[in-house]
């Protein structure tokens, strides 16, 4: 008898000890669960989180997410933006105001066309041609006819002046000469009137256009984040 009391006892023990540890187990458990859910209530909502991720700033009482630029970066990027668009813009209206002879540029018809170079047969924009305006062709006849009445009189005088004008960027068949090429003066180069010189202009303009509208969505971006953050 006494034996079997001490056995009941004991198992009453081990059984009370399983009851506490798993018990605790449960508590725990809970607890744990009653946390996060009191950290994820605390932490910033989905639309701030939302926000986060879309400009990288954070909410009032979040984060900044790790590798976001900052708004100084923002407008930096947004300021490089739009000047490379003022640059390329203003490059594009330049060439196309030259390749159509705007109005107060120095502009010339040439004649008398010679393009002699090697990239002439494959036919296009030709680099470098030859041409003379009217001008340069009365004076080269006016040297003809002095030179003839210095012969005559016996005091030849020599070759005369080569009267001829470098244009740059001609169009080109790549068959024949063309027979009159009109040009606008750029310094001291002649720029002719090609499609090739049109069209380069339009692609910088639309470029510099582009970069524009880039930056001042940048630009607009970083001042919302701004305004967010107060």
């Amino acid at each position: 008898m006494d034996e079997a009391r001490a056995d009941d006892a004991r198992e009453a023990r081990a059984g009370g000890a399983d009851g506490a540890r798993a018990g605790g187990a449960d508590a725990a458990r809970a607890g744990g669960a009653r946390a996060a859910g009191a950290s994820w209530a605390a932490g910033p909502s989905w639309a701030a989180r939302a926000d986060e991720a879309r400009t990288g700033e954070p909410r009032p009482g979040g984060a900044a997410r790790p590798g976001a630029p900052s708004r100084a970066g923002r407008l930096a990027r947004a300021a490089g933006w739009i000047g490379a668009g003022v640059l390329l813009a203003g490059a594009g209206a330049g060439v196309t105001a030259v390749g159509t002879g705007a109005p107060g540029l120095e502009t010339v018809t040439f004649t008398r066309i010679s393009c002699a170079e090697t990239r002439t047969a494959e036919g296009g924009g030709v680099w470098h041609c030859f041409g003379m305006s009217a001008a340069q062709i009365a004076a080269a006849e006016e040297d003809r006819r002095r030179a003839a009445l210095d012969a005559l009189r016996g005091r030849p005088s020599g070759p005369p002046p080569v009267r001829s004008t470098r244009l740059s960027f001609v169009a080109h068949d790549g068959r024949k000469d063309p027979a009159e090429v009109t040009a606008t003066r750029v310094g001291s180069r002649w720029i002719a009137h090609a499609p090739g010189v049109v069209g380069t202009g339009a692609a910088l303009l639309l470029g510099g256009c582009g970069a524009l509208a880039a930056g001042l969505a940048g630009l607009r971006a970083a001042r919302g984040v701004s305004q967010i953050s107060r």
